[in-house]
């Protein structure tokens, strides 16, 4: 019989996959485990980015554990899912992982909520939205945001959109009355948003939006918000126009939803504060309706269906968002509130004027 070839460092045999140690397949397939789980929680918890290289090498191991045993079941499995995965993060990979999210400290008692419920949706640059002290409002810094052109968030469906938002995770209780209040301040080189490839573009600038999955529901409709604030600009005429439109559902319609304008401004202010107060009822019936005011002076008095049949109200969302743009754009935040009275987000209904 002829002898078995033996290893380099002449210790044993050649590993044919039958190796004794049957923990060893056990221990791979914990890695495996581990590698997978470790990028979801460090994503979730916002635990330091190096832990998704720490991942990658759990991998590793594990693959080269298992290879050793892969006659034995449970490497195989082991070996199989490796492979599995990583042909699934080489396609995300090339796609876009999602975005890794940073944390912003809050320099302001209005921006505490960055502490608890507030998440960002951003490209994750450290100008993305970051605390600023150089443009306040009553003494307070103020959240910058900014957005460059090429730079996507890449949500958890590996979906890229052009934003720079704040998500308040706030979601209003379906048919209740809300409050809301937020100054926004444009820069006075703000640049006006072209109409690129003969397609109308858009910037919002603050939305409530609703959550179709998160209300067991996934038809078109969810996915726009009930109520937003912007800019845009139409391919027919080219004009920049800031603009309030109100949507709400309509099974008959393309997308399932209708928008109605309630209010146009061709020339918004720039380099100064603009304080904004918004009164919603978030219903999609008849008794629904939304008013808001513009620096004290009432602009909107709407009377109709707000948003969707849906279990869950919209969440406030502020910030940048917008289409395709080869401009960077700038926006601040500051004295962000809401809740159930006027008096919660320091407004006075009975002193302000009517348009």
């Amino acid at each position: 019989m002829l002898p078995q070839p033996r290893s380099a460092n002449l210790e044993g045999p050649v590993s044919d996959g039958t190796k004794q140690g049957g923990i060893a397949p056990i221990v791979a397939f914990l890695l495996f485990l581990g590698g997978l789980v470790l990028p979801v929680l460090t994503w979730a918890f916002l635990l330091p980015q190096p832990l998704l290289f720490a991942a990658v090498g759990m991998e590793l191991i594990a693959l080269l554990l298992a290879a050793s045993y892969w006659r034995r079941p449970l490497a195989k499995v082991t070996i199989l899912l490796i492979a599995i995965f990583g042909l699934f993060f080489t396609w995300a990979g090339w796609n876009g992982f999602p975005s890794y999210p940073r944390r912003v400290r809050p320099t302001a008692d209005w921006m505490k909520p960055l502490e608890t419920t507030w998440t960002l949706e951003t490209p994750g640059k450290p100008y993305s939205v970051q605390p600023v002290s150089d443009v306040q409002k009553n003494d307070q810094d103020s959240l910058r945001f900014e957005t460059r052109p090429g730079e996507v968030w890449i949500n958890h469906r590996f979906i890229p959109t052009f934003r720079a938002e704040v998500a308040t995770e706030e979601y209003a209780p379906i048919h209740s009355v809300k409050w809301y209040a937020f100054s926004l301040q444009l820069p006075a080189n703000f640049p006006s948003i072209p109409v690129k490839d003969s397609d109308d573009q858009w910037l919002c600038l603050a939305q409530w939006k609703f959550n179709e999955f998160f209300n067991g529901s996934t038809h078109k409709a969810g996915s726009r918000p009930g109520l937003h604030f912007g800019y845009r600009t139409r391919s027919t005429d080219h004009k920049n126009r800031f603009e309030i439109e109100v949507l709400h559902a309509n099974p008959d319609a393309r997308d399932g939803a209708d928008a109605e304008t309630v209010f146009k401004e061709k020339h918004f202010p720039l380099g100064k504060w603009n304080d904004f107060v918004v009164q919603a009822k978030w219903s999609d019936n008849q008794d629904g309706f939304v008013n808001i005011w513009w620096n004290g002076k009432q602009i909107v008095e709407y009377r109709g269906p707000v948003g969707y049949e849906l279990t869950t109200g919209p969440e406030f969302k502020f910030g940048l968002y917008h289409s395709d743009s080869d401009q960077t754009l700038v926006a601040y935040f500051n004295q962000v509130k809401s809740g159930d009275t006027p008096q919660s987000v320091g407004f006075d209904p009975s002193a302000a004027a009517r348009r």
